[in-house]
């Protein structure tokens, strides 16, 4: 599949997204408020400021790190299609319907999706600390975010 392909997807998906958001008055939405997406879930983020690329609007979370981000938002630990694993924060995200979850994998590199990344498995880099677990209340990330 082709990197073009592969954005008309993503295309489709957010577009899809967005639309059941509206429909069912924003209840897959997170980033705002208390509610939290499920482990590995697949989301979409609003758009991001600055040169990313479309493949950076889809992923699924591997980690929360509470208020730790920017101006104290959740930090959002989520791996993209290409299998890069990235933070997002100051950012809302929209769950993705589960009619969508099929076309979502079709464009992930192999070994990257969900059931592929071990259940006890660390997540930090760049500049953010390893840490375990899904929602992490008091975390030890100290340091500024490297940009995605």
């Amino acid at each position: 599949m082709t990197d073009q392909e592969k954005e008309t997807i993503i295309n489709t998906i957010i577009e899809l997204t967005n639309k059941y958001t509206q429909d069912n008055m924003y209840k897959n939405v997170y980033g705002i408020g208390e509610q939290l997406p499920k482990e590995r879930e697949f989301i979409i983020t609003n758009a991001i400021a600055g040169s990313h690329s479309i493949f950076h609007r889809l992923g699924y979370v591997v980690q929360i790190r509470k208020n730790v981000g920017d101006f104290g938002s959740d930090m959002y630990f989520i791996i993209h299609p290409n299998g890069k694993l990235a933070t997002h924060e100051n950012q809302d995200f929209k769950g993705v319907p589960d009619n969508l979850i099929e076309l979502c994998r079709s464009i992930y590199v192999e070994g990257y999706l969900p059931e592929d990344i071990p259940a006890d498995e660390p997540f930090g880099g760049g500049n953010t600390t390893e840490e375990l677990g899904f929602i992490i209340e008091e975390s030890n990330r100290t340091v500024v975010k490297e940009k995605t």
